[in-house]
């Protein structure tokens, strides 16, 4: 996890933005001895697809350099 985050444990479950892209972090789990993050798209979520997609975490940059944004995805237009 050269550039990345320290440790595993770094990786919340939720939201995360990098620009304007979105992804929702399940979690890490474990295929053998290699550490995966499975997560899922904005568009996916939106359109309720069942297509989740992992990767591997020692290889992962995405996570490291985007912005956690909790368990709750604001809607766009939403006023407060």
């Amino acid at each position: 996890m050269s550039d990345g985050f320290s440790t595993l444990d770094e990786y919340k479950v939720g939201w995360w933005k990098k620009g304007n892209h979105y992804r929702y972090c399940y979690g890490i789990f474990w295929g053998g001895l290699t550490p995966f993050v499975k997560y899922r798209t904005k568009s996916s979520h939106l359109s309720n697809s069942r297509k989740a997609t992992a990767i591997n975490a020692v290889c992962d940059n995405w996570f490291p350099k985007a912005e956690y944004l909790g368990m709750e995805l604001e809607q766009e237009g939403e006023t407060e």
